[in-house]
């Protein structure tokens, strides 16, 4: 599992020092809006050493990164991409992030997302990745369609969640499309 960058972050495996911003991420109701009922502290630290667990063992099923700034090493949430299994034979990807509420509508979740699917389907030869998100989730659901994310074939629907699927040649379309246009 490697870090990875953009102009504005560094993307990092979880390490020990992040218990803070984990446990602040899963603890915080606005965080958690979309997601489920807060986590009290001690079900936040239990996560958090699974989660530590699972990276240091190097687990390619669940992965999870520390969003840092840059500049200031200061950490803004946290991105994961995880393989659940439909099936014996269907492997399904998915990504999700969160950011602490003073970061977010400041363009790190797109920043974020962008680098952690590019990472994925060049580093991890990925040939797609599912976003499941809160239908009430604007925002996730703007990315998702500026990424030209699809409905996912794939997956069964409920009434609250969202799946759209994005695979590596609609995302460099995306990519040639939004970066040509800058």
């Amino acid at each position: 599992m490697h870090t990875f960058t953009t102009k504005r972050l560094i993307i990092r495996p979880l390490d020990q020092q992040d218990k803070r911003i984990y446990c602040e991420l899963y603890t915080n109701a606005k965080t958690m809006m979309y997601i489920s009922k807060p986590f009290n502290l001690q079900q936040a630290k239990n996560a958090f050493a699974i989660m530590l667990k699972k990276t240091q063992i190097k687990d390619k099923n669940f992965i999870t990164w520390v969003i840092t700034d840059r500049y200031n090493q200061t950490p803004l949430g946290i991105a994961s991409l995880y393989k659940k299994y439909a099936n014996e034979l269907l492997a399904i990807n998915e990504v999700g992030i969160m950011l602490l509420p003073s970061f977010i509508g400041k363009n790190y979740a797109k920043e974020t997302l962008e680098a952690t699917i590019m990472y994925s389907f060049n580093c991890l030869s990925l040939e797609s990745i599912n976003f499941r998100y809160n239908r009430n989730n604007a925002a996730m659901a703007a990315l998702c369609k500026k990424f030209n994310a699809q409905n996912d074939p794939t997956s069964h629907r409920n009434s609250e969640h969202e799946i759209k699927n994005i695979t590596n040649h609609a995302f460099l379309t995306y990519l040639n499309q939004h970066y040509a246009n800058n």
